[in-house]
């Protein structure tokens, strides 16, 4: 969402988000490794510390973009957004910004409180015969062999026992990004198919988008 994370930055990309809420179409967002407690929060012009912000912050700033409204994980800013009684959109924080100390950890974990409030959201859903389009940051499984070994951090930890239980929850399609990479790849497992749908970043050219 921001470079690092700083808070004018975040004011400011709110703003702008709001013009597209403005024109009728809804927007949802999820915090990146770059956006909360961050020390590497700089002014522009000097190189001056400014203000990072705190999770319950991102989730005021960014309230009229998923968060207002939804039905919030106590243990993360991951949370439902319920569009309709047919679709509901699932924003997973996975971010360790609690870990923050001297420079943003780049990694993420989605933990296992969160993971049991996902299993239990997915069971309501699934009996409401509802469908979920989930999203995350960070990557849910390797878009190639050897991915967490020769760049480590932009897969969640723990991906294979993750993917699995985001599967088993009735999740099928996870968005994502943090690669700064344009692919699809899936990952199958007792008879089921999750799809990670990574898009590059709006940041860097070509400024891709979907």
């Amino acid at each position: 969402m921001t470079k690092d994370g700083e808070q004018v930055s975040h004011e400011t990309l709110a703003t702008i988000l709001k013009q597209l809420t403005n024109k009728g179409i809804k927007v949802f967002v999820i915090p990146g490794n770059h956006d909360i407690r961050n020390p590497y929060a700089f002014s522009f012009s000097g190189l001056a510390p400014v203000n990072s912000i705190l999770p319950e912050e991102f989730a005021s700033i960014y309230g009229n973009f998923g968060f207002n409204g939804s039905i919030r994980d106590a243990n993360s800013l991951s949370y439902i957004n319920k569009i309709s009684d047919k679709l509901w959109i699932l924003g997973i924080d996975a971010c360790k910004y609690l870990d923050n100390t001297t420079e943003p950890i780049i990694g993420g974990a989605i933990k296992p409180l969160t993971m049991n409030w996902i299993k239990e959201k997915m069971g309501e859903a699934r009996n409401k015969n509802v469908m979920v389009l989930a999203m995350m940051h960070h990557g849910i499984m390797e878009h190639y062999q050897g991915q967490n070994l020769l760049d480590p951090g932009y897969v969640v930890d723990d991906w294979q026992n993750s993917a699995t239980a985001l599967m088993n929850a009735g999740i099928k399609v996870m968005f994502t990004g943090h690669y700064h990479a344009n692919d699809i790849t899936e990952f199958t497992a007792n008879g089921k198919t999750l799809l990670d749908i990574e898009t590059g970043s709006l940041v860097s050219w070509p400024s891709p988008y979907r």
